[in-house]
Protein backbone atom coordinates (compact mmCIF):
# COMPACT_ATOMS: atom_id res chain seq x y z
CA UNK A 1 0.00 0.00 0.00
CA UNK A 2 1.34 3.79 -0.91
CA UNK A 3 0.50 5.06 3.02
CA UNK A 4 -0.49 8.76 1.94
CA UNK A 5 3.16 9.05 -0.92
CA UNK A 6 5.15 8.69 2.03
CA UNK A 7 5.19 4.68 2.09
CA UNK A 8 5.56 2.52 -0.84
CA UNK A 9 5.31 -0.79 -0.82
CA UNK A 10 6.76 -1.47 -3.87
CA UNK A 11 9.72 -4.48 -4.77
CA UNK A 12 11.93 -4.77 -7.69
CA UNK A 13 8.95 -6.16 -9.77
CA UNK A 14 10.20 -6.82 -12.83
CA UNK A 15 13.51 -8.92 -14.57
CA UNK A 16 14.62 -9.33 -17.76
CA UNK A 17 14.82 -12.94 -20.06
CA UNK A 18 15.57 -13.75 -23.11
CA UNK A 19 14.71 -10.00 -23.68
CA UNK A 20 11.69 -10.27 -22.65
CA UNK A 21 10.22 -8.48 -19.14
CA UNK A 22 8.26 -10.87 -16.82
CA UNK A 23 5.34 -9.25 -15.59
CA UNK A 24 4.72 -9.30 -11.89
CA UNK A 25 2.33 -7.65 -9.25
CA UNK A 26 0.72 -7.68 -5.76
CA UNK A 27 -2.21 -7.16 -3.83
CA UNK A 28 -2.54 -5.92 -0.46
CA UNK A 29 -6.17 -6.09 1.21
CA UNK A 30 -6.05 -4.14 4.82
CA UNK A 31 -8.60 -2.94 6.99
CA UNK A 32 -9.62 0.86 7.56
CA UNK A 33 -10.76 1.89 11.48
CA UNK A 34 -11.97 4.71 12.24
CA UNK A 35 -13.83 6.03 15.18
CA UNK A 36 -17.89 7.55 15.24
CA UNK A 37 -18.62 8.56 18.14
CA UNK A 38 -17.77 6.26 20.70
CA UNK A 39 -18.03 3.18 17.80
CA UNK A 40 -15.06 1.75 16.62
CA UNK A 41 -16.24 1.33 12.81
CA UNK A 42 -14.32 -0.55 9.67
CA UNK A 43 -14.06 -0.60 6.56
CA UNK A 44 -11.68 -2.01 3.55
CA UNK A 45 -9.04 -0.73 1.57
CA UNK A 46 -7.42 -2.26 -1.81
CA UNK A 47 -4.16 -1.76 -3.05
CA UNK A 48 -2.48 -3.11 -5.95
CA UNK A 49 1.00 -1.87 -7.73
CA UNK A 50 3.72 -3.02 -9.88
CA UNK A 51 6.40 -1.43 -12.21
CA UNK A 52 4.06 -2.11 -14.66
CA UNK A 53 0.65 0.40 -16.10
CA UNK A 54 -2.51 -0.92 -15.00
CA UNK A 55 -5.43 -0.36 -17.72
CA UNK A 56 -7.94 -1.78 -14.69
CA UNK A 57 -7.83 -3.76 -11.42
CA UNK A 58 -11.23 -5.72 -10.50
CA UNK A 59 -10.82 -7.65 -6.99
CA UNK A 60 -13.23 -10.51 -5.92
CA UNK A 61 -13.18 -12.53 -2.64
CA UNK A 62 -12.72 -16.53 -2.97
CA UNK A 63 -16.15 -18.37 -1.80
CA UNK A 64 -17.62 -14.81 -2.30
CA UNK A 65 -18.66 -14.57 -6.38
CA UNK A 66 -21.16 -11.05 -6.09
CA UNK A 67 -18.27 -9.24 -3.87
CA UNK A 68 -16.43 -7.44 -6.08
CA UNK A 69 -14.38 -4.07 -6.48
CA UNK A 70 -13.06 -2.18 -8.97
CA UNK A 71 -10.06 -0.02 -7.96
CA UNK A 72 -9.18 3.01 -9.15
CA UNK A 73 -5.57 4.99 -9.95
CA UNK A 74 -4.42 6.52 -6.76
CA UNK A 75 -4.11 10.11 -7.59
CA UNK A 76 -2.26 10.27 -11.10
CA UNK A 77 -0.06 6.73 -10.54
CA UNK A 78 -1.29 3.90 -13.28
CA UNK A 79 1.35 1.21 -11.67
CA UNK A 80 -0.52 1.83 -8.28
CA UNK A 81 -4.65 1.01 -8.11
CA UNK A 82 -6.81 1.42 -5.19
CA UNK A 83 -10.06 1.13 -3.51
CA UNK A 84 -11.39 2.34 -0.21
CA UNK A 85 -14.57 1.73 1.48
CA UNK A 86 -16.63 5.81 1.13
CA UNK A 87 -16.71 7.46 3.89
CA UNK A 88 -20.00 7.29 5.71
CA UNK A 89 -20.31 3.62 4.41
CA UNK A 90 -17.83 2.33 7.27
CA UNK A 91 -19.88 -0.34 9.54
CA UNK A 92 -19.45 -1.74 13.19
CA UNK A 93 -18.87 -5.35 11.58
CA UNK A 94 -15.05 -6.34 10.36
CA UNK A 95 -15.02 -6.72 6.31
CA UNK A 96 -14.92 -10.12 5.01
CA UNK A 97 -11.85 -12.30 6.07
CA UNK A 98 -10.40 -14.60 3.54
CA UNK A 99 -8.25 -14.49 0.33
CA UNK A 100 -8.64 -11.01 -1.77
CA UNK A 101 -8.25 -12.42 -5.96
CA UNK A 102 -6.61 -9.41 -7.71
CA UNK A 103 -7.34 -9.43 -11.82
CA UNK A 104 -5.45 -7.13 -13.50
CA UNK A 105 -4.92 -6.30 -16.79
CA UNK A 106 -1.80 -4.13 -18.25
CA UNK A 107 -1.62 -1.25 -20.45
CA UNK A 108 -0.20 -3.72 -22.73
CA UNK A 109 -3.40 -6.46 -22.40
CA UNK A 110 -1.61 -8.18 -20.80
CA UNK A 111 -3.35 -9.73 -17.90
CA UNK A 112 -2.20 -10.99 -14.36
CA UNK A 113 -4.08 -12.82 -10.35
CA UNK A 114 -2.42 -12.40 -7.77
CA UNK A 115 -3.86 -12.80 -3.82
CA UNK A 116 -3.21 -11.37 -0.53
CA UNK A 117 -4.89 -12.77 3.02
CA UNK A 118 -7.20 -10.52 5.17
CA UNK A 119 -7.41 -11.46 8.66
CA UNK A 120 -9.71 -9.24 11.37
CA UNK A 121 -6.33 -8.17 13.47
CA UNK A 122 -6.80 -4.71 14.10
CA UNK A 123 -5.70 -1.80 15.74
CA UNK A 124 -7.39 1.56 17.29
CA UNK A 125 -7.22 4.81 15.61
CA UNK A 126 -4.76 7.07 17.38
CA UNK A 127 -6.19 9.37 19.91
CA UNK A 128 -5.20 13.16 19.30
CA UNK A 129 -3.69 15.01 21.85
CA UNK A 130 -3.93 18.20 20.20
CA UNK A 131 -3.81 19.55 16.73
CA UNK A 132 -2.98 23.46 16.57
CA UNK A 133 -1.65 25.67 14.27
CA UNK A 134 1.37 27.60 16.46
CA UNK A 135 1.34 31.21 14.84
CA UNK A 136 4.74 31.72 16.27
CA UNK A 137 6.21 28.81 14.84
CA UNK A 138 4.17 29.64 11.74
CA UNK A 139 3.72 25.77 12.02
CA UNK A 140 0.85 23.37 12.35
CA UNK A 141 1.49 21.08 15.64
CA UNK A 142 -0.09 17.44 16.36
CA UNK A 143 0.39 15.28 18.75
CA UNK A 144 -1.26 11.55 19.40
CA UNK A 145 -1.07 8.99 22.10
CA UNK A 146 0.83 5.70 21.36
CA UNK A 147 -1.08 3.36 19.60
CA UNK A 148 -0.90 0.01 21.10
CA UNK A 149 0.83 -2.87 18.74
CA UNK A 150 0.81 -0.42 15.98
CA UNK A 151 4.01 -0.44 13.42
CA UNK A 152 3.91 3.26 12.40
CA UNK A 153 1.84 6.74 11.72
CA UNK A 154 2.04 9.22 9.20
CA UNK A 155 0.37 12.32 9.01
CA UNK A 156 -1.74 14.30 5.75
CA UNK A 157 -3.78 17.74 5.48
CA UNK A 158 -6.89 17.26 3.91
CA UNK A 159 -9.35 19.96 2.75
CA UNK A 160 -12.71 19.90 3.66
CA UNK A 161 -13.56 18.09 0.42
CA UNK A 162 -11.31 15.23 1.06
CA UNK A 163 -8.23 16.27 -1.22
CA UNK A 164 -5.36 15.84 -0.14
CA UNK A 165 -3.07 18.59 0.21
CA UNK A 166 0.33 17.29 2.32
CA UNK A 167 1.62 13.84 3.14
CA UNK A 168 4.16 13.46 5.61
CA UNK A 169 7.07 10.85 5.52
CA UNK A 170 6.12 7.65 7.19
CA UNK A 171 7.64 7.40 10.98
CA UNK A 172 8.20 4.50 13.48
CA UNK A 173 6.15 3.79 16.15
CA UNK A 174 7.97 5.89 18.96
CA UNK A 175 6.78 9.11 17.10
CA UNK A 176 3.87 10.96 18.56
CA UNK A 177 4.87 14.52 17.29
CA UNK A 178 4.79 16.35 14.15
CA UNK A 179 4.89 19.72 12.92
CA UNK A 180 5.12 21.33 9.45
CA UNK A 181 4.69 24.76 7.82
CA UNK A 182 4.05 25.94 4.57
CA UNK A 183 7.72 24.99 3.91
CA UNK A 184 7.76 21.48 4.71
CA UNK A 185 8.26 18.53 2.39
CA UNK A 186 5.40 17.11 1.41
CA UNK A 187 2.70 19.41 -0.10
CA UNK A 188 1.06 17.67 -3.32
CA UNK A 189 1.50 20.80 -5.64
CA UNK A 190 2.52 24.10 -5.40
CA UNK A 191 -1.25 25.70 -5.02
CA UNK A 192 -2.01 22.93 -2.09
CA UNK A 193 -0.75 25.41 0.57
CA UNK A 194 -3.97 26.52 2.19
CA UNK A 195 -4.90 30.18 2.04
CA UNK A 196 -4.93 31.97 5.51
CA UNK A 197 -7.95 31.79 7.63
CA UNK A 198 -8.95 28.45 5.29
CA UNK A 199 -10.12 25.49 7.52
CA UNK A 200 -8.30 22.00 6.71
CA UNK A 201 -8.22 18.55 8.24
CA UNK A 202 -5.21 17.29 9.66
CA UNK A 203 -5.42 13.00 9.59
CA UNK A 204 -2.84 10.70 11.67
CA UNK A 205 -2.93 7.43 10.69
CA UNK A 206 -1.63 4.56 12.63
CA UNK A 207 -0.48 1.01 10.58
CA UNK A 208 -0.55 -2.73 11.51
CA UNK A 209 1.64 -4.69 9.22
CA UNK A 210 1.14 -8.28 8.14
CA UNK A 211 2.68 -10.64 10.78
CA UNK A 212 4.13 -12.69 7.90
CA UNK A 213 8.30 -11.86 8.06
CA UNK A 214 9.21 -11.04 4.58
CA UNK A 215 5.66 -9.40 3.69
CA UNK A 216 6.24 -5.26 3.68
CA UNK A 217 2.14 -5.51 3.52
CA UNK A 218 -0.86 -3.72 5.71
CA UNK A 219 -2.89 -5.39 7.48
CA UNK A 220 -4.68 -2.20 8.97
CA UNK A 221 -4.80 1.75 8.83
CA UNK A 222 -6.52 2.83 12.03
CA UNK A 223 -6.90 6.88 11.90
CA UNK A 224 -8.37 9.87 13.58
CA UNK A 225 -8.79 13.44 11.65
CA UNK A 226 -9.28 17.10 13.34
CA UNK A 227 -10.20 20.21 12.06
CA UNK A 228 -8.06 23.11 12.35
CA UNK A 229 -7.41 26.62 10.56
CA UNK A 230 -3.82 27.55 8.26
CA UNK A 231 -2.69 30.48 8.85
CA UNK A 232 0.26 32.44 7.13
Amino acid sequence: MKIAGGFLFSLLLTSCLDNEVDLNAYGDAYLLVEMNGQDTVKGIGLHAYSYSEFKSVEVSVTGNTPMKYTLSPYLTYRQDFVWNTPSGQFTKTFPLAGEYVFNAVFTDNQTLVFYDQLTSDFILPPKMISSIYNLQNRAAEVEWEKVKLADAYNLKLLDLQGKILFVSPTYNNATTFYSFSSTSQGWQSSTSVPADGQKVIVEVAAYLMEKMQGQNELQCISRTRSEITWRQ
